[in-house]
């Protein structure tokens, strides 16, 4: 597993491993930290989990790196669930694969009836190795674990041919007076756009309690805002008001999981300071 160790630790594990499973942002750092001249190992496989793998970085990957790429989809408490190759995400930004044998994953409604398929829902799913709860912790077992499902927190869509794609988090939608908007879409629009390094989409409440799109950005301070604004602006079917901020960086965890609660109130604590400020 690549995390974002130091640069000799990574480089040591990476050189030596024909297969090695990374997250999108992991796979990013290592890409912007190798040389251009990064010797491509034709048989090496690089597994990709923990979040939308954009195209471009794919494609990066596949030129300097190795000779495929493939999306996994899991958690610790069911185990692999999906996989497949990383061409998919051409068919749908947020696909992961089609269900693995010994596993079984379902697209629901609110009420917990299956949806048909292509049809965006709530995803729950079961394996044959699947854990039955927490340790010591029945409050948040039966959040998760219920009637002999896992809930993962995710939103998906399963396709005619059994093609799974995640839509986003369930506890994550961006509801912004009225609009309910995935921000994994908005964050997929934008990291397609050039130089754009990563990106976070956040709700950040104003003074008066209103809920407002902020675009989090990371990209060198060469980048033209102005225009960036306008290219995403341009893509961007709806809301169509937001504000863009450049950062040096965007918090992750191990797996690449943006800790947006956290990240909206620093933002908001940011452009409150810029409001108050009289200079």
């Amino acid at each position: 597993m690549l995390r974002d160790g130091s640069k000799p630790e990574r480089d040591d594990a990476f050189t030596e491993s024909n297969l090695a499973m990374t997250s999108p942002v992991a796979l990013q750092t290592l890409l912007d930290a190798e040389s251009k001249d990064t010797n491509r190992n034709v048989e090496r496989v690089i597994a990709v989990a923990g979040g939308r793998l954009p195209a471009s970085l794919r494609d990066r990957a596949l030129e300097r790196l190795c000779r495929r790429i493939l999306l996994v989809y899991g958690s610790t408490e069911v185990g692999g669930i999906a996989e497949g190759d990383a061409s998919l995400i051409d068919r749908h930004p947020g696909a992961v694969g089609f269900v693995r044998a010994g596993a079984t994953l379902q697209v629901i409604d609110a009420a917990g009836n299956p949806v048909p398929a292509g049809v965006n829902g709530i995803v729950r799913v079961r394996s044959d190795s699947m854990a039955t709860g927490y340790v010591n912790d029945p409050d948040i077992t039966e959040k998760f674990f219920r009637d002999g499902w896992f809930y993962p927190g995710d939103q998906g869509v399963v396709f005619d041919d059994g093609l799974v794609a995640i839509t986003g988090r369930v506890s994550e939608i961006l509801n912004l007076g009225g609009v309910k908007v995935s921000p994994d879409v908005i964050e997929t629009l934008v990291a397609s756009l050039p130089k754009v390094r990563d990106v976070c989409a956040l709700a950040v409440p104003n003074r008066q309690g209103v809920e407002r799109l902020v675009i989090v950005v990371v990209c060198d301070d060469a980048v033209d805002m102005k225009a960036l604004r306008a290219g995403i602006k341009k893509r961007l079917a709806r809301p169509r008001q937001f504000l863009l901020a450049r950062v040096p960086n965007i918090p992750r965890n191990t797996m690449g999981k943006i800790p947006r609660p956290r990240l909206a109130a620093q933002i908001a604590a940011a452009l409150e300071k810029r409001q108050s400020d009289p200079g």
